[in-house]
């Protein structure tokens, strides 16, 4: 468990592109059905 915390306070603290760029395409989607959803 404390090494599981220590990579993921590693990863949050010098995220690499890669990472950036999975975490913006997981994003976008999550965006237009939450714009979808408020549109009506």
């Amino acid at each position: 468990m404390k090494n599981i915390k220590r990579e993921i306070k590693q990863r949050i603290e010098t995220p690499s592109p890669a990472s950036i760029k999975r975490v913006r395409l997981g994003l976008r989607p999550r965006i237009k059905c939450l714009l979808k959803f408020s549109a009506g």
